[in-house]
């Protein structure tokens, strides 16, 4: 702005606290992952993200892990960022989600 003589009022309201994942809950989705995902090598444990997400509010509430299930398939052009207008996923995935928070769920309740 100063380069261009303008001016500027920041408004920054701060609306989602950080997303926290619990250790233990964060251990036990990596260990489901790594029997559900056809390769284990393909389960990343450390993913962190600028990203706002209203879980967050859940997780000062109860213990849990928020995870991302990937969905890009560059074979069927199914590749563009979130908010891209081409964003599509691949329909496959959903199956493998399922899978994982059922068997969560089962593990957890052991």
């Amino acid at each position: 702005c100063q380069s261009h003589g303008a001016s500027y009022d920041l408004n920054y309201a701060p609306l989602y606290p950080p997303v926290i994942n619990d250790k233990r809950m964060a251990e036990l989705v990596q260990s489901i992952a790594e029997t559900v995902v056809e390769t284990p090598a393909d389960v990343i444990a450390e993913c962190q993200t600028m990203a706002a997400e209203d879980v967050s509010y859940f997780l000062e509430a109860v213990p849990g892990c928020y995870f991302f299930l990937g969905s890009a398939n560059p074979d069927k052009n199914l590749a563009f960022p979130h908010h891209h207008p081409r964003f599509n996923f691949d329909e496959t995935v959903l199956g493998m989600g399922v899978e994982m928070f059922v068997r969560c769920v089962e593990k957890f309740c052991k």
